[in-house]
């Protein structure tokens, strides 16, 4: 630091050297003229100015430049004045005073600039060294809020001080998962608890998002009181000096472990022979710990327990020690820990320092005992693979390049007609027609050309003479040099497949001959509602062609009224609506049809289409409405008869003798008569449980009647009424009787029973009032204006008075709709003497909600006959309207389902087991529908070994225990083979007990289905274990994103089960950090992209995170767009992004011990460029290292194979490069290596010489790969 120049002389650095530099060589200079003179003594008082001049302005670094003046002094002193003592003597005196003089206006110098400096800071202390500090500086407030922040800390945090003033601290610009820990930090020091001077680290997150890692000082600030009023904090941006520490730190460990973990044996020796250095590799191989070894001699003794051997060996060693000689390929024989033997080769060599002194001995020693051992396992798998291609029920079969036969397993022997010794050498041309013979020549050759699997359909000539219809699968195999050895091929019989395939096209055909010979009327209509196809049926009813009706909008034929709701149902029908209606239809000719429309979405021709099924029931409603006619003039006469009717079926006990009788159909004055409400199929002994004692005769009676037909009538004592009654009863069918009576109980009860009657009424009318039964009075006139109503009116959202007051007409609530069919009922009831009569129709409560009500309506007149007023009982029925619109859905859905299906139904009574069913359940066997009366019928058809769980599911159902009744079983048909049925009912109706009283269900054929099942079983068993027991991790999801498969790779991967996540949501196996950006990814799936090397890391249970590598596929539905599911399958390069950073910062030390290495190695970085290429390699190859290393494409695979081709060490970098596996034999994996075994013939040799080869990734610190070694 330099003294502030005098504000008035402004005196630059290159100034203030210019003029001492100046001074100081004139002074030599004029040094140099006296002594030339012979003047010694006067001159040197001018060495003053350029020495006060360097130690004023340079203080202590001016010292420097005075020694350096005074010794050229002395120096010249000395050269012109050398044998004059006394004149040297004085002139070192002077040098030495120059030197002091220089010190003490150094120190003077040093001590005015250190009082400038300080009386700088006091001035400048406040405004200027906070914003100016290296580092943050920060002010917090009691409350964590930022008071001051520096220019330095603005820019650190990337956002001006105005934005950063009077926010919250932490809430601001520290991360998320930290904030709690610098709150409570705060909060200590805030209350005082702190230690001045403690450094804490910590990190902040910029404006711009990134984080910065800062080291702390804190202190408080205090009022004039004492009191802490804020934090003041000094952060040092520590961010790029942590990571090079972390850089630093990770290459010591990387160099310190990188010997450990080597693959090979590397021990390292003091020249005393003491063990320094034994690795994971060495002690992988002995079995010897590294604790116990490091540090010891002795271990050779147990590695080596034989004394001569031992000598031996200890022999050569010592000469290595001793003489400093290199010891390449030393084989020995060692014993392990677990007292196998095992063979090393060893390369030992001195390691000198920079001296040249031996330091230490290292070792190299490579395990060969499973090369030994080779080409045992290699006999011993040859021998397995013939056993197993031997084994294989399919016909498997080799060939040479040349097409001729090289052998086959006993299935293609027997399938073919030849024996394996009589195949050998032979081509197709020897064993097939010509015409076969070609095909599989032509398909050989081009295997030959492009050596890829193959598979094509032909036909096999089979040794009977019969031609089978057959699936080739075929694949080439290589020689251990890597070319083309031949072909290895297998044949799938399809006959039968094929078979059931034309069976399938004549069924199509059956199928459309019916169509276009049924009755019905059949149409199909696209998205615009244009007609695609009608069957002749349909157009023979229009009275058109066909032809000329296709392509014409089908609202054409609708007749005006019902076109609006025609046309709503087009859209409507392609979105699923399935309710059917009625519309009527106009032929050319002019007559309408009156059809009921069924509709069904279909695709036609590939295009979604609806399918109309028009039935015509023109003369259905031409004898409904007769029949309406009929029944509305009974139906008056039935309710509005005085006398009580009662319509019921006879119940007899086990001898015959009536037990009991069901109440089928009353009419009003039955209630009325008997007071007996909702009897309706009921039990007599339910309604009156006493009746049998107490009216025993009137079983008697009725009995009678139902058993012989003829009519009676008879007065009776009814004491379970307290009522005579004369009854007339009739049998209208054997079993059932018709009882007409009237009350004839004497007038002096008749007061009596009015009393009763009065507090009937009085507790109805409670129980209007709190049912949900509505009770009105309306009077006769216009708009019924309400003169009564019961307070439930509520439940509508209105009050009594609403009606009572006349701000609310009865007649307005009634949905407009409804209101002109209520009032024509209501007339037409009022002017026909029908007085009690029900209406269902729809209101609007207060609220404008829609509600079904059903009302029972009484109409009340006068003496004279006039009506006065109705009485009316509203009820909400809204649930029930509901529930029978969704019944009346269901219905058509079954009735469209068993046509469109041809499905079979079948209905069983109980207890008899009589059935009635659907014929298609007879002819489907074979058999006429009359050969079936009882269910025993066709269970004496089931096959013996179905016959048991059938009846067994069976009983479940009837017992309860299973919801429902559903079996498979073989049914014998008349030709007699058995076919596969599917049975599914259940219970569908009960008797009054509760028991079952009805069984209903369906059947379908399902025999090609069974026959499928079965031949895919064996395939989907294959692939189910494929899936669930692959080393790589697979998960399938479905569009929602939940788990629908999980294979065991993936339970290890996460920690969980498959039964804990199937039906989760995919985001439970990402860490909450990197969920959203997952998901991300994820969601792009569903527009059909694959992933390809996806990274996306996953939770582990533990709370490990582990990085996976995806790759990913999408499955469709049958129309090829709409998405089922994702499959994706995962690659654990947790481990490899750990240490690869590693294995990249510490190349160099890989390239030592690569080029050390006895074995031929190289190394490539992971885009392919070569990186090391060791002296062993050399020689084989005759490449030079320096020619080679550098470069890319494949170059290291031109000296092996001729050609730049992938080879084993790119099946490290990329498993799935199936060229890097040709001209290898014997590849296995073990851990992330790949070992194989391959022929090679160096340039300029003419032998070929094989390798045992093996590649390794080379990881980072996170277990990227960076690159690959192979030797």
């Amino acid at each position: 630091m330099t003294v502030p120049a005098h504000p008035g002389l402004q005196v630059s650095e290159r100034m203030w050297l210019a003029i001492t530099g100046t001074l100081s060589v004139a002074v030599i200079l004029f040094t140099i003229w006296c002594l030339t003179q012979g003047i010694t003594i006067i001159f040197m008082h001018l060495y003053y100015f350029p020495i006060v001049l360097m130690a004023y302005h340079y203080r202590w670094k001016g010292a420097f430049g005075t020694m350096a003046l005074s010794g050229i002094y002395v120096a010249l002193v000395f050269m012109f004045n050398a044998g004059d003592t006394d004149v040297i003597l004085a002139a070192l005196f002077r040098a030495g005073v120059f030197l002091g003089i220089a010190l003490v206006i150094a120190y003077l110098a040093e001590q005015i600039a250190r009082a400038q400096e300080a009386k700088e800071a006091l001035r400048e202390e406040k405004d200027q060294y906070l914003s100016l500090a290296p580092a943050i500086v920060l002010v917090l407030d009691k409350a964590g809020v930022i008071t001051f922040i520096n220019d330095k800390g603005s820019r650190i945090l990337e956002c001006s001080r105005e934005d950063a003033l009077s926010k919250s601290w932490a809430d601001t610009f520290i991360p998320a998962p930290e904030r709690e820990s610098v709150r409570s930090l705060f909060a200590s020091t805030i209350s005082g608890d702190f230690i001045l001077g403690e450094t804490v680290r910590g990190n902040v997150i910029t404006a711009a998002g990134r984080i910065r890692h800062i080291r702390w000082n804190n202190t408080v600030l205090r009022d004039p009181a004492g009191n802490i009023t804020s934090v003041l904090s000094y952060g040092e941006d520590i961010t790029e000096e942590a990571a090079a520490a972390a850089s630093l730190k990770r290459l010591q460990e990387f160099q310190e472990n990188v010997i450990a973990n080597a693959n090979v044996w590397i021990s390292v020796l003091a020249p005393d022979g003491t063990i320094l250095v034994w690795n994971d590799a060495a002690e992988q191989i002995s079995g010897y710990k590294k604790a116990d070894v490091v540090g010891r001699r002795d271990v050779w003794k147990q590695l080596y327990p034989a004394r001569e051997y031992r000598k031996n060996v200890t022999r050569e060693i010592n000469r290595i020690i001793s003489r400093d000689t290199y010891l390449e390929n030393f084989d020995t024989e060692i014993h392990c820990a677990d007292g196998t033997l095992k063979t090393l080769v060893w390369n030992t060599r001195a390691l000198r320092d920079d001296t040249g002194t031996v330091t230490s001995y290292i070792a190299i020693g490579r395990d060969v005992s499973a090369q030994k051992s080779a080409e045992v396992r290699a006999a011993e798998s040859s021998r397995f693979l013939a056993s197993m291609i031997d084994t294989l029920p399919m016909p498997v079969f080799f060939k040479d390049t040349g097409g001729k036969y090289l052998g086959c397993n006993p299935p293609f022997e027997e399938y073919i007609g030849i024996k394996r010794e009589d195949l050998a050498g032979k081509t197709v041309y020897d064993i097939s027609p010509k015409d076969l013979a070609d095909q599989y020549a032509a398909a050989d050759q081009q295997l030959f050309d492009n050596p890829v699997p193959q598979r094509y359909e032909t036909q096999v000539r089979y040794a009977d003479g019969s031609r089978h219809d057959v699936i080739f699968y075929k694949a080439p195999f290589f020689n251990k040099d890597g070319t083309l050895g031949g072909l290895i091929g297998s044949f799938l019989d399809i006959t039968e497949r094929k078979r059931m395939e034309d069976a399938l096209q004549e069924s199509e055909l059956f199928n459309r001959s019916l169509v276009e010979n049924l009755p019905e009327y059949l149409c199909v209509y696209g998205e615009d509602g244009r007609i695609l196809y009608v069957n002749p049926a349909s157009a023979r009813a229009l009275g058109y062609d066909a032809e000329a009706v296709a392509g014409t909008s089908i609202i054409t034929y609708v007749a005006a009224e019902y076109r609006d709701l025609a046309r709503s149902k087009l859209a409507s029908r392609l979105a699923g609506d399935d309710a059917s209606y009625e519309i009527e239809l106009i032929s050319k000719s002019g007559p309408r049809r009156s059809v009921t429309v069924k509709a069904a979405p279909i695709q036609y021709r590939n295009h979604p289409a609806v399918l109309l099924l028009l039935i015509d029931i023109t003369e259905r409603k031409r004898v409904e409405l007769a029949l309406r006619e009929s029944e509305a003039k009974y139906r008056t006469l039935f309710e509005n008869m005085l006398e009580g009717f009662a319509y019921c079926r006879l119940i007899y006990d086990e001898q015959g003798a009536p037990a009991d009788w069901v109440y089928l159909s009353v009419n009003r004055a039955f209630e009325r008569l008997t007071g007996l409400k909702d009897v309706e199929g009921k039990r007599v002994r339910e309604v009156i449980p006493d009746i049998l004692n107490l009216a025993p005769e009137i079983f008697t009676m009725y009995g009678r009647v139902a058993s012989t037909g003829a009519s009676e009538t008879f007065e009776i004592d009814f004491k379970p009424l307290k009522s005579w009654l004369k009854v007339s009863a009739f049998c209208p069918e054997k079993g059932y009787f018709v009882a007409v009576f009237e009350d004839v109980t004497e007038r002096k009860e008749s007061q009596d029973r009015i009393q009763h009657l009065l507090r009937v009424q009085e507790e109805q009318l409670r129980i209007i009032n709190t049912s949900p039964a509505v009770a009105f009075l309306w009077k006769a006139e216009e708009n019924w204006p309400v003169v009564t109503v019961s307070e439930n009116i509520s439940q509508f959202g209105y009050t009594q008075d609403d009606f009572l007051s006349g701000r609310v007409l009865f007649s307005s609530i009634i949905h407009p709709d409804d209101l002109g069919r209520v009032g024509s009922e209501v007339e037409y009831n009022s002017s026909h003497a029908i007085d009690d009569y029900i209406q269902e129709y729809r209101i609007f409560g207060k609220n404008h909600d829609l509600f079904w009500v059903e009302d029972y309506t009484h109409i009340r007149r006068d003496a004279t006959g006039k009506i006065t007023h109705y009485e009316g009982i509203v009820l909400d029925v809204t649930r029930r309207k509901l529930a029978e619109e969704l019944r009346k859905a269901t219905e058509y859905r079954l009735d469209t389902a068993m046509e469109i299906g041809k499905l079979a139904w079948w209905e069983m009574d109980m207890p008899s087991g009589a059935v009635r069913f659907d014929e298609r359940k007879a002819t489907m066997l074979g058999y006429s529908p009359e050969k079936f009366r009882h269910y025993r019928d066709f269970t004496a058809l089931l096959h013996p070994d179905d016959l048991e769980p059938t009846m067994q599911a069976m009983r479940d159902h009837l017992e309860g225990i299973a919801v429902r009744y559903q079996g498979d079983y073989r049914i014998q048909a008349s030709s007699g083979e058995y076919l596969w049925f599917r049975d599914v009912g259940g219970i569908t109706r009960r008797h009054a007990d509760g028991s079952p009283a009805t069984l209903t269900g369906v059947v379908i054929d399902i025999t090609a289905s069974k026959q499928a099942d079965l031949a895919l079983k064996e395939t989907n068993d294959y692939l189910t274990s494929l899936f669930d027991y692959a080393n790589a991790p697979i998960i399938v999801w479905d569009p929602e994103f939940r788990i629908t498969r999980f294979n065991h790779a993936f339970e290890r991967l996460t920690g969980r089960s498959e039964k804990d996540v199937l039906g989760e949501h995919l985001s439970i196996l990402f860490p909450e950090e990197s969920q959203l950006a997952a998901m991300d990814q994820i969601q792009i799936t569903l527009a059909g992209i694959r992933w390809e090397s996806v990274e996306i890391p996953v939770f582990h249970i533990s709370g490990e995170v582990r990085t996976v590598l995806w790759n990913s596929a999408t499955l469709y539905a049958d129309d090829g767009k709409t998405v089922i599911s994702t499959i994706a399958q995962g690659q654990d390069i947790t481990d490899r992004k750990r240490i690869e950073a590693a294995f990249l910062e510490s190349r160099q030390l890989f390239m030592d011990i690569i080029s050390f290495l006895p074995d031929p190695t190289f190394v490539i970085e992971k885009d392919g460029r070569v990186i090391a290429w060791n002296r062993a390699l050399e020689d084989i190859s005759g490449v030079k290292g320096m020619d080679i290393i550098g470069k890319g494409d494949y170059e290291y695979s031109i000296w092996m194979y001729g050609k730049r081709r992938p080879i084993l060490i790119d099946l490290v970098l990329n498993p799935d490069k199936d060229a890097a596996r040709m001209n290898y034999s014997d590849i296995r994996w073990e851990g992330r290596s790949v070992t194989a075994q391959a022929v090679v013939k160096p340039p300029g040799s003419e032998k070929a010489i094989p390798l045992s080869l093996v590649a390794t990734p080379l990881l980072d610190h996170e277990g990227r790969i960076t690159g690959a070694i192979e030797s």
